[in-house]
């Protein structure tokens, strides 16, 4: 993990962003409640615990025509162009892990 200094540029504070390299984290206590018929391809909603400290919920759970399973995140719509996500993973590599996480947990069911 890299740690440097950034201004906030709209309240002009400096902040310690710590990066990580790599997206292992601790995921837990996966619960997957599954959707049956619905047009939409959701086939289920999924939680989750992270760090053991964490509780992520309603995880939108998606299974396309070629069975590759995706995850969406809650968000509330603001206009048109513009979703605010109530959490989210702050790049591809946590949310691959979040996705693979959720795939295994519904292979086990």
């Amino acid at each position: 993990m890299t740690t440097r200094k950034r201004i906030d540029e709209r309240n002009h504070n400096i902040m310690e962003v710590r990066e990580m390299n790599e997206a292992a984290f601790d995921i837990s206590e996966i619960n997957i409640r599954f959707e049956t018929g619905r047009p939409d391809g959701i086939i289920a909603w999924a939680s989750m615990v992270l760090n053991r400290c964490l509780f992520i919920g309603d995880i939108v759970v998606r299974k396309d025509g070629t069975g590759r399973v995706s995850i969406t995140f809650p968000a509330r719509k603001k206009d048109e162009r513009c979703m605010y996500f109530y959490h989210k993973p702050i790049n591809g590599a946590c949310h691959e892990e979040i996705r693979q996480a959720i795939e295994q947990s519904l292979t086990l069911r």
